[in-house]
């Protein structure tokens, strides 16, 4: 069927001016899975016929960034819009089982389709033709089937990212991964000691935040063990446990990453992330969740504003969702304990409205207005304040500074 699609005026044009000039194209991979799905696509990719310095002349008038000459991309700025041109290729042997060794340039968009990782993804199509899929691609599409092209190890072979990519896809997409396909993975998970870990971060994030995370987890627990070897202290249930809690969760990387690493211990957690080179703020707050994410907390201000002193706002908010997805995970039918949280939340809303006091920073009284009072100084100073604090956290009225140099002046009168 042709026409099937609405391209962006600039893909139309890129494709018209190539073919003008006598040669293919058509746009490939992410971005007509995506339109065939029904997303828009975040960016769209070009094959042609043309090679790397056809392209570069053909498009002599434009702004061209030499992006990817070796591997024969050029990207042609069209209307403010970045769009990568490819030339058809073969790929040589990938000997880091990442990269080809060298790449041959081809006349055939049907070689240039074989080389692709995934049917979804070796999916051709222009206005003219319409769509070129030798491969079942929309067949597997339209049936949620993520399934290797051609043999499954080979594809891994060449590029062991693809054994996570495929994981990712399934999770972000909600498809089935094709049995042999799937087989193909675990065969094959070894080689991801090969894969960069800045590589395998990327696609484990998404992963992590996927719609059908829970599904991916439960089957392709030992594939993540490859570079997650902690994991596998874990029990079945516990694996299990962890995927419902995670299923529970928002989509949020943070919360996502604490629910995996909840029953583990937090520096085993801030370990992991730390050798799979996450950002130290993600670090950071995936230690201190998985840290307290067991602590209790009193439904009481007092109780509560003590927490926040503690661990702020974002931390105790992130850890109230925790609990709150353990306690789904454990039981649909668990009303009292999911009350008592919602309830939580609305007393953690009402203290921040109404900016009531949890930190020494926000007490009416400073170290400078207590020396200035003549009695206090060194450490005395700080003990002072943290006197004040917890005054002031369990009755707010107080803060004040006429207040809190009365509760100072008295309680210094009564140490002396």
């Amino acid at each position: 069927m042709k026409n099937m699609f609405h391209l962006p005026e600039q893909v139309d044009m890129a494709i018209a001016i190539l073919e003008e000039n006598g040669y293919e194209a058509y746009i490939v991979g992410g971005c007509v899975r995506d339109l065939i799905i029904g997303v828009t696509p975040k960016d769209y990719d070009i094959a042609s016929n043309a090679l790397p310095s056809e392209v570069m002349y053909v498009f002599r008038k434009y702004r061209i960034i030499e992006t990817g000459l070796k591997h024969g991309t050029v990207t042609v700025i069209l209307q403010h819009m970045p769009i990568e041109i490819t030339t058809y290729r073969i790929d040589g042997n990938y000997s880091d089982n990442r990269h080809p060794d060298n790449v041959d340039f081809t006349k055939s968009l049907s070689e240039d389709l074989k080389r692709r990782d995934f049917t979804m993804n070796a999916i051709a199509y222009n206005h003219k033709k319409g769509m070129i899929d030798i491969y079942g691609g929309k067949w597997d599409i339209e049936n949620k089937i993520i399934r290797c092209v051609g043999n499954a190890e080979e594809r891994f072979a060449e590029d062991a990212l693809r054994i996570l990519r495929a994981a990712r896809f399934s999770s972000t997409l909600n498809f089935e991964i094709e049995k042999q396909t799937s087989g193909s993975m675990k065969k094959c998970c070894g080689l991801l000691q090969n894969i960069a870990k800045e590589r395998i971060n990327v696609e484990l994030s998404k992963l992590l935040c996927g719609v059908g995370v829970r599904m991916v987890l439960l089957n392709f627990m030992d594939v993540i063990a490859t570079f997650i070897p902690e994991i596998m202290s874990l029990t079945e249930f516990d694996i299990a446990h962890a995927a419902n809690v995670i299923n529970n969760t928002p989509d949020v990387l943070n919360l996502r990453l604490c629910a995996l690493f909840h029953d583990i211990s937090g520096k085993m957690a801030r370990d992991i992330l730390t050798r799979l080179k996450f950002d130290k703020a993600t670090i950071k707050s995936v230690y201190m969740l998985v840290l307290y994410h067991d602590m209790k907390i009193e439904l009481n201000a007092s109780s509560l504003k003590r927490w926040l002193n503690k661990l702020s706002e974002a931390v105790v908010r992130d850890i109230i969702t925790l609990k709150k997805a353990e306690m789904l995970a454990q039981s649909s039918d668990n009303s009292f304990g999911i009350q008592h949280l919602d309830e939580l939340i609305d007393l953690l809303d009402r203290i921040i409205k109404e900016q009531e006091c949890y930190t020494i920073q926000n007490l009416a009284i400073n170290g400078n207005d207590l020396i200035e009072l003549g009695i206090l100084e060194g450490k005395e100073v700080g003990n002072a304040l943290n006197y004040l604090l917890n005054c002031v956290i369990d009755n707010n009225n107080l803060n004040t500074k006429q207040n809190l140099t009365y509760l100072i002046l008295q309680k210094s009168t009564v140490s002396n």
